[in-house]
């Protein structure tokens, strides 16, 4: 079964948040995990089909999260 990271990017303006974005990529998941905490990230109940980019606004700024699938070593 193909896993998935959840990859995040939060862009701020910094004179608005008060800090600049950052980024983050999770460890892997099997998808069903991976779109859960895509939709925690995003706070909805539903994700399109596909795996992203979706987008939501925040504080200062937008979170952009998307899935990447896991490259086998």
């Amino acid at each position: 079964m193909t896993e998935y990271r959840v990859l995040v990017t939060d862009r701020r303006v910094p004179e608005l948040a008060g800090r600049a974005g950052e980024r983050y990529g999770s460890p892997p998941h099997p998808e069903p995990e991976a779109l859960t905490l895509a939709r925690l990230l995003l706070d909805v109940a539903d994700l399109p089909e596909a795996r992203g980019p979706w987008r939501a606004a925040i504080p200062g700024g937008q979170r952009t999260v998307w899935l990447e699938p896991e490259r086998p070593e």
